[in-house]
């Protein structure tokens, strides 16, 4: 697992990573029901951690497939948070698993697997009852 530090020795690596959504992508996928769109995001904060993990194993050597697999998961979860940069990354490296360039993958996953740490703790911050109360979306 990653520490605090580890994780913003990566951020720190990375200075263009800004952790991203769109709360009005989020409610135009639930039609705009605030209550579906904490349940999917809960869902999709559920689901990103063991996505990462695979990501980091890749660096240990993981098959491609199981990249590309994660990659293309990763990109789908960015898409229904709009999450852009994210979703741009992931796909990049699903692209990449597929080719014979195994020279830039690495840091290609290392850099989706940095988005998609950003995104969760974004995720994970939003502010349902003060979002209820306001109306207001927190991230644009």
């Amino acid at each position: 697992m990653n520490t605090d530090s580890q994780e913003a020795a990566k951020n720190a690596a990375m200075p263009d990573v800004t952790p991203t959504f769109s709360l009005a992508t989020i409610l135009q996928f639930t039609a705009g029901s605030m209550e579906s769109a904490e349940r999917i995001i809960g869902l999709i904060v559920d689901e990103i951690p063991p996505l990462l993990s695979n990501l980091e194993l890749g660096h240990e050597g993981a098959d491609r497939e199981t990249l590309e697999r994660a990659a293309h998961t990763l990109k789908t979860h960015a898409s229904y948070v709009g999450a852009e940069a994210f979703r741009e990354q992931a796909e990049r490296t699903e692209l990449l698993c597929r080719t014979d360039n195994t020279e830039e993958l690495p840091a290609q996953v290392a850099r989706l697997a940095t988005l998609g740490h950003a995104t969760l703790n974004a995720l994970n911050s939003i502010d349902w009852e003060q979002l209820s109360r306001d109306g207001h979306p927190q991230h644009e």
